[in-house]
């Protein structure tokens, strides 16, 4: 009960963060925008959400402290989750673009400290493999809100109007908070405080194979490090996958091209947990990093120069590869955390790697919004040349993993 619980705590942050994304074109014509226009605003809806978060999570400790505990924290920042969610939603009806760029910077404050609180609550309830069978529950849970948004939203909005379909995305982050509510009176015991000196992670290894002083992090840490915010710069496909899709695949189909986009995710949601119970932060893994970002770069290879005949063979394949690959970095990254730089800084570097993949989630977004953003380009070979940006990421990736795999 108590997993299930911690599991959904982000399930309607998932869900409400791909709102954007998954109703990509209806929102552009929702707010009579040119393409250009209204990518470079669609950006901007992801980038404010992820500014404060770059320096956000080293607080975190600080502010559970402040507001009573942990438990107290999940609530706090379930709040802001839904409060935020409610004034985009508010936004979106009175095509303010003001009032929905306000109201993702608070669903953003509540969003990724939410997340660290998640993490933190899992570790002290948890050891060994069962922290990463645990972490992997509630990547299966939180990416279920994504599949259910990417799916769904468009099949909301034909049926009963984008108003309806925002209003979805509202209800599950009240479902969230009302779990958070459950967590804090019921089923979880109470952490009065989260502390340097206590352990993120359970990993009674972690220790012994990489000891330092607490000042100090390891090299084979800076290269996971780099590894997450690669990991997150790919993930921000999923910003504009939809428009993407519909342009070339699924011309007049945005409900056929949310499904095309949920397949990554229903991918990943299945072999997380699969996943989970026989891989390790150890060599093996890091070879299986470095595969996984070189597939996410031949993935997107493919995406960019195939042509809309050979969608129905290429198409699905591609996606669930990259679907796999997503599963790869979700049950290896965080736990690689611990494994490499010990109990004792294992907050430190919980903090480090969240600020980092937020900053990716801001830099890469303005690098597309940079990109579909150029007038004198063709459509076409705007995609082309996003697809492109992704390759380098995903071979960047690659060399990254060989990295981590030269620190064991």
């Amino acid at each position: 009960m108590s997993v299930l619980l911690i599991s959904l705590l982000r399930f309607g942050a998932y869900w409400a963060y791909d709102i954007p994304g998954s109703l990509n074109t209806q929102l552009m014509a929702h707010f009579e925008l040119p393409f250009e226009t209204w990518q470079c605003l669609l950006s901007w809806l992801y980038v404010v959400y992820s500014l404060p978060n770059i320096v956000l999570p080293f607080f975190s400790t600080q502010i559970s402290s402040k507001v009573g505990g942990l438990n107290r924290l999940l609530v706090l920042s379930s709040a802001l989750v839904l409060v935020g969610q409610m004034i985009v939603q508010f936004g979106f009806l009175l095509k303010s673009q003001s009032i929905l760029l306000s109201g993702r910077i608070l669903f953003g404050f509540g969003g990724e400290v939410l997340g660290v609180a998640q993490a933190a609550l899992v570790s002290r309830l948890f050891k060994g493999q069962r922290v990463v069978l645990s972490m992997s529950a509630n990547s299966i849970v939180s990416t279920l809100g994504s599949v259910l948004c990417s799916s769904m939203s468009p099949v909301i909005n034909s049926v009963f109007g984008l108003n309806a379909a925002i209003t979805a995305a509202t209800a599950a982050c009240l479902l969230s908070f009302l779990v958070a509510l459950a967590i804090m009176y019921r089923d979880i015991p109470i952490i009065q405080n989260v502390s340097e000196s206590s352990p993120l992670i359970g990993d009674d290894n972690a220790r012994d194979e990489f000891p330092l002083e607490s000042s100090k992090l390891p090299f084979a840490f800076w290269t996971l490090a780099a590894l997450f915010f690669m990991d997150y710069s790919m993930v921000c496909f999923n910003n504009t996958a939809s428009a993407f899709l519909i342009y070339k695949w699924y011309p007049n189909d945005p409900v056929g091209a949310g499904f095309a986009m949920s397949i990554p995710t229903i991918i990943s949601s299945i072999l997380i947990p699969i996943l989970g119970t026989f891989v390790s932060p150890n060599k093996t893994g890091s070879i299986l990093i470095s595969i996984s970002f070189g597939c996410l770069g031949i993935c997107h290879l493919v995406l960019g120069l195939s042509g809309t005949t050979a969608a129905m063979f290429l198409l699905p394949f591609t996606l669930s590869l990259v679907g796999v690959s997503y599963a790869v970095n979700t049950v290896l990254l965080w736990p690689f955390v611990s494994k490499v730089v010990g109990l004792n800084n294992a907050t430190k570097a919980y903090g480090i790697c969240t600020a980092l993949f937020n900053l990716a989630l801001v830099v890469v977004p303005l690098c597309v919004a940079q990109i579909l953003g150029q007038s004198r380009e063709s459509q076409g070979t705007k995609w082309m040349q996003l697809e492109f940006f992704y390759v380098s990421i995903g071979m960047s990736g690659c060399i990254g993993g060989m990295l981590l795999l030269y620190c064991f």
